[in-house]
């Protein structure tokens, strides 16, 4: 189970740590819940949340990723923290949590050397590239 606040105000978690993580929602101080798990249908009454259904295999819209961001912000405007997961925590949610910390001032590169988990999929990774590099 994976629940880590990877850079301040933002969470990522898998599938299981996010259902702890709304478990004890209050504690963690979590206002709201990004799911980016193409397969995993899990919600969240009565919290904040947005459903970006990725998939390892297909390009990522890059209004995915401004979407995320703006819930992010949204979020971080109250004071609380965002949680973002996927099935295992490792490619979708990461380039989402890279994608915020790119919006928040970071170079895209120094994002992805700071997270403890990298994207793997080639074609995520890329559609974060992409985004990344149509924002400069």
């Amino acid at each position: 189970m994976i629940i880590e606040e990877v850079t301040p105000g933002i969470i990522q978690a898998d599938s299981e740590g996010a259902i702890e993580a709304y478990r004890t929602r209050v504690e963690r101080n979590i206002g709201g819940f990004v799911n980016v798990a193409f397969d995993i249908e899990q919600e969240y009454p009565g919290v904040a949340f947005l459903r970006l259904m990725l998939n390892d295999d297909l390009p990522v819209p890059a209004e995915w990723f401004d979407r995320a961001i703006s819930f992010q912000k949204g979020i971080s405007a109250t004071g609380q923290k965002t949680l973002v997961h996927c099935r295992a925590a490792v490619n979708r949610s990461t380039a989402v949590i890279a994608a915020m910390m790119v919006a928040w001032g970071m170079p895209l590169e120094e994002a992805l050397r700071k997270l403890p988990r990298k994207p793997y999929s080639a074609v995520t990774l890329g559609s974060l590239r992409e985004w990344a590099a149509a924002r400069l």
